[in-house]
């Protein structure tokens, strides 16, 4: 029993003794955390800041970097379908060639003033090609009307070539017209018409030479551009 009591105030001494010493390590503790504590706000203020500086202004150069990069992909794609809807105009134009000729063969120039019969008048011949023949004359329009439906070239920036292709199937559907109606109306004076066709045949040339020129221009820039 003696011993039994000796034991009980050891164990009771070591007790108090770990108790005193988690106080005054959890004083401690409490201690160094407020002492911390300001510092370490400091610190996630400036380092929060910052990341903000550096983080923001690089997010949006990255941003925009990705951005540019599909931008130039799409301006890419669209000059590349601007060129093939120009080759197909020009595949369509450069068929206009030998119509154009045959044109000129059944509708030849007007006649010299010098070289004119008496009793007759300048330009009074008449072609003797049947409606057939006529309208088998005809130019194609179907390429130069689907590039002038579509905004592709002018969100390319070729409008030259568009005011150039513009005008000149203008003029091919003004000669397709005269046709129809040489056809139509050929009894009544068709000297009349004839002239009209034979004009209007050597202006669509004239003006088919232009296009052409300026549509071999957009193509190879539009080429350079597709691929950049």
């Amino acid at each position: 029993m003696r011993y039994r009591g000796v034991w009980l105030v050891l164990l009771a001494l070591a007790l108090t003794t770990l108790i005193l010493v988690g106080l005054r390590h959890s004083a401690n503790a409490y201690s160094e955390f407020w002492s911390s504590f300001v510092p370490n706000l400091w610190a996630n203020v400036i380092g929060v800041s910052l990341g903000a500086m550096i983080g923001i202004p690089v997010g949006i150069s990255v941003n925009h970097f990705f951005l540019t990069l599909a931008e130039n992909r799409a301006h890419r794609q669209r000059c590349r379908e601007a060129r093939d809807l120009l080759q197909h105009v020009r595949q369509e134009v450069d068929s206009h060639l030998l119509t154009l000729q045959s044109l000129m063969q059944w509708f030849p120039a007007t006649l010299d003033q010098a070289s004119v019969p008496p009793g007759r008048t300048q330009g009074t011949q008449t072609t003797k090609a049947s409606p057939e023949v006529i309208a088998s004359l005809s130019l194609q329009e179907i390429s130069g009307r689907r590039a002038l439906s579509d905004r592709v070239l002018f969100e390319v920036g070729e409008s030259l070539v568009c005011f150039e292709v513009s005008n000149y199937y203008a003029r091919v559907g003004e000669l397709n017209r005269l046709l129809n109606f040489r056809i139509q109306y050929g009894e009544q004076r068709p000297g009349t018409w004839d002239r009209a066709i034979q004009g209007l045949v050597q202006t669509v040339w004239i003006a088919r030479q232009q296009v052409g020129l300026e549509i071999e221009h957009a193509i190879g820039r539009l080429g350079r551009q597709a691929s950049q």
